[in-house]
């Protein structure tokens, strides 16, 4: 399992006709989510008003740098393909799931960014910063405290405990895990000063 996950925006160059755009999902959609701005991690924006597409803008411009959000433009012959009736239509495109599934909450940004963020695991603002959330793992938060409150000399075995519960780490939580312990190891090599100074360091 790779405990490193970097969640970029590519951009689509394929033939803009229906059965290349459904192939570009398809081949995409076992790896990524999609956002398509005509097609916006699967959201798939068929047609829209013009405040409409200002909010998808702002979604994909919150979710650039996150590989594995997906942002791209979609052809209006898809909505027969993907059972469209009425417009404007949104449709999530899940990894590993190329039927797509409704989209029917609010179409501002912070309900685009507050579902997106749930989907598909990420911790993103409305501004394509951080939010408070990003970086916390809960397996991890539960062993955390006894690592911080342990000995010197018992730091090594419930680093391993750690390392047992990362492994299992999927998606974001996986790049999380392995920041974790690269701290906590770096915490054990060079002493009980360290986050200390590392923190005033990056304040």
């Amino acid at each position: 399992m790779k405990l490193s996950t970097v969640l970029c925006a590519i951009c689509y160059s394929g033939g803009r006709t229906v059965d290349a755009l459904v192939d570009f999902v398809n081949n995409e959609a076992g790896e990524e989510h999609l956002v398509l701005k005509n097609m916006p991690v699967y959201l798939r924006k068929v047609t829209a008003a013009p405040s409409e597409v200002v909010v998808y803008e702002k979604v994909a411009a919150a979710y650039k740098a996150e590989k594995d959000v997906v942002v791209a433009d979609a052809h209006s012959g898809l909505g027969e393909r993907y059972g469209v009736t009425g417009y404007p239509t949104l449709k999530f495109f899940p990894k590993n799931n190329k039927d797509g599934e409704d989209y029917d909450a609010d179409r501002t940004l912070a309900a685009f960014v507050d579902f997106l963020n749930e989907k598909v695991g990420t911790s993103r603002t409305t501004t394509g910063t951080l939010n408070d959330d990003a970086g916390k793992v809960s397996s991890l938060d539960e062993i955390l405290p006894d690592f911080l409150s342990a000995k010197p000399e018992q730091q090594s075995d419930i680093l391993k405990k750690v390392e047992e519960e990362a492994f299992k780490l999927e998606g974001a939580d996986a790049g999380y895990g392995e920041v974790h312990l690269k701290v906590l190891k770096s915490m054990i090599e060079k002493g009980e000063g360290y986050a200390k100074k590392e923190a005033d360091r990056l304040s």
